[in-house]
């Protein structure tokens, strides 16, 4: 077992290396773009772009600072260990200032599953809100350089926001694995656009019929169904699996991260991340084929500007 973990922390550590690698040269192909345009925009890409890796960087390293120590659920049925373990997750929601506000009092262990129940459904809007923001944000980029960032920024900002909910940071393995994950995710953004017409070959069929088994009138299953009418309506196509895909990646990311702080019993993290992949595949096509009149709600776009109108006396 120590021989394992002595190979396989070393290749994960390689691979973010070399996810890094990846990123700057995206980061370097975005400013060669822009100072084509103009020398002046190539520096403020070039600056506002390193910014911004710079502070996802710095996210989880604050995350990781200021949230409580993880405490991981005991792999074995030793009872002492198990009584503590839960002593402890008591404690830990009686801090969970989210718990707080709900008023939810938690003074024993019969209250955990309430606590983890109600955690798991502020988790759950979290991930599902990011997932759609990620599939619009690609499905509109269609750039694979811009993908990778939109990917980036949203799979860190849900291991960051999903960690808050439960007020416990992830120990320093399961977040080298997240962040392994990651870094997968978004070179596979990247890859995704230069393979898409081969697996647009292979698959649209099958893609179209499962968005429109979601409902005959929604957002993404109206365009899909549309190119099989209207010529030259492929890319709104490509827009959706594009979409889809990176949604899907941010969605198993979240879930990952909420299996991980939201645990009370022995976890295997080989067993988390292919259940969360399943799960991830079924709720997908839920979440983004919602109606036309609720995806601008989803999305929270102009969500200010109604409250400011219906709070508007007309006299």
């Amino acid at each position: 077992m120590r021989t394992i973990k002595l190979i396989l922390i070393p290749l994960a550590l390689l691979f973010i290396v070399g996810f890094v690698l990846f990123l700057v040269a995206q980061i370097a192909n975005l400013v060669l773009l822009a100072d084509r345009y103009s020398p002046i925009f190539g520096d403020i890409v070039l600056y506002g772009l390193t910014g911004l890796i710079f502070g996802l960087v710095l996210v989880p390293l604050y995350t990781y600072l200021t949230l409580p120590k993880a405490k991981l659920p005991p792999q074995t049925d030793n009872p002492e260990e198990i009584v503590a373990y839960r002593a402890s997750l008591v404690r830990r929601y009686q801090k969970n200032k989210l718990l707080q506000r709900e008023n939810l009092a938690i003074e024993t262990e019969k209250d955990i599953p309430a606590a983890v129940n109600m955690l798991n459904r502020h988790a759950d809007r979290l991930i599902q809100y990011n997932t759609i923001r990620t599939f619009a944000g690609t499905a509109i980029s269609q750039n694979g350089m811009f993908d990778s960032m939109i990917v980036l920024y949203f799979a860190i900002n849900t291991v960051y926001r999903v960690s808050r909910i439960y007020w416990q940071r992830t120990s320093l393995r399961q977040l080298l694995n997240l962040y392994s994950q990651i870094g997968m995710i978004v070179i596979g953004a990247k890859l995704l656009e230069d393979n898409l017409d081969q697996y647009l070959e292979e698959n649209i069929q099958e893609f179209i019929d499962e968005l429109a088994n979601q409902g005959a009138e929604t957002t993404a299953s109206v365009g899909a169904r549309a190119t099989k009418i209207i010529p030259g309506l492929g890319s709104v196509v490509e827009s959706i699996v594009q979409g889809t895909f990176n949604g899907l990646m941010v969605l198993r990311i979240g879930l990952i991260t909420q299996k991980y702080c939201g645990a009370t019993h022995a976890i295997n993290r080989k067993a988390i991340r292919r259940e969360s992949f399943i799960e991830a595949r079924k709720r997908i096509f839920s979440i983004i084929a919602v109606p036309r009149k609720e995806f601008f709600s989803r999305l929270n776009i102009f969500g200010s500007w109604f409250k400011k109108e219906r709070g508007t006396n007309p006299a």
